[in-house]
């Protein structure tokens, strides 16, 4: 849902932040003003910790692996989905070197 902009946070996000008593300040992108800052509240029961699901059927996740790191793979994979209208967010995770020339 967050994709959408649902104003949600990740829950192990805010659950870290607590533990290491780090305040989070959530921020707008579209608008320069204070945020709200997630921060321990010594009036919340602590043995009733709130946990959230969100379900979307219109949302997959896929994961590729073993995909050849060379020119032209990505727009092969990408470029079919892009003409099909399919909305893609790329979170490419950190680039390690590979012996195989794979990502």
């Amino acid at each position: 849902m967050a994709h959408q902009g649902a104003q949600v946070m990740q829950v192990r996000a805010v659950e870290l932040g607590w533990v290491n008593n780090v305040v989070i300040e959530v921020l707008s992108s579209f608008e320069d003003v204070p945020g709200t800052l997630i921060k321990e509240d010594p009036f919340v029961e602590q043995r009733n910790k709130v946990r959230g699901l969100a379900h979307d059927r219109n949302v997959a996740k896929v994961t590729l692996v073993e995909v050849p790191d060379r020119p032209g793979v990505a727009h092969a994979v990408f470029a079919p989905l892009a003409e099909a209208g399919v909305n893609v967010e790329h979170d490419r995770p950190e680039r390690r070197p590979s012996r195989h020339d794979r990502t």
